[in-house]
Formats: structure tokens, C-alpha cells, sequence
């Protein structure tokens, strides 16, 4: 599993490959236009989490998708600020996020 920045309206992306080269593989679209770096981990439940950066407003935002595949998403903002943003997931099984503010 892959998560980048598309290009121009820059919308956040997922790609899952289907053999170890990942000459195979389905693109998701995660979230529409105007993002800027990103992150994955996955979860517990082997599902990706996707920590990323909205360029027009300036906030840090979470996609936590509900499929392996990334079809099924629920997304939420975390914070006011969230450049340059990094994921992992802590012990608690929950997501951990560190980026840089103002």
C-alpha cells in the first residue's frame, strides 16, 4: 500500500499492488483536491491510516480507511496546522502522529 499526492487538483491517493512488484495494482482516490504530504500505517485491523496535510486550509487531517483497498474511508481533521506529517501506530493499537505546526 502507497499514499501520494495526485496530480493538480492534488487529491490524495492509494495505490495496492497486487504482486510484489506492484506491476499489478488498483489507485484509490482518498480525498478530492488541494493536499500536500502524506503518511500511512496500518492499523490493527490490517486497514491503512493516512495522516496528510490540506494545503488550502492549512490543517492536519486523518483518513482511516475500512477496507484494504482504502474504497471505504471516513476522514476527519485533527488539527488547525499539520505540515511535513508522520504516522505510526503505538502499543494501544492507536494511531500516533507527529508534524510540524506554526
Amino acid at each position: 500500500m502507497i499514499s501520494y499526492i495526485g496530480p493538480n487538483p492534488w487529491p490524495l491517493k492509494v495505490v495496492k499492488c497486487s504482486n510484489a512488484a506492484c506491476t499489478q495494482f488498483s489507485s484509490t482516490t482518498v480525498d478530492s483536491d488541494g493536499y500536500y504530504t502524506t503518511s500511512l500505517a496500518i492499523g490493527t485491523d490490517g486497514y491503512p491510516v493516512i495522516a496528510y496535510h490540506d494545503y488550502a486550509s492549512g490543517q492536519l487531517r486523518v483518513a482511516k480507511c475500512g477496507s484494504t483497498d482504502c474504497t471505504l474511508v471516513s476522514t476527519t481533521t485533527v488539527d488547525s496546522v499539520g505540515l511535513y506529517t508522520s504516522i505510526a501506530i503505538g502499543t494501544d493499537g492507536y494511531p500516533v502522529i507527529s508534524y510540524r505546526g506554526p
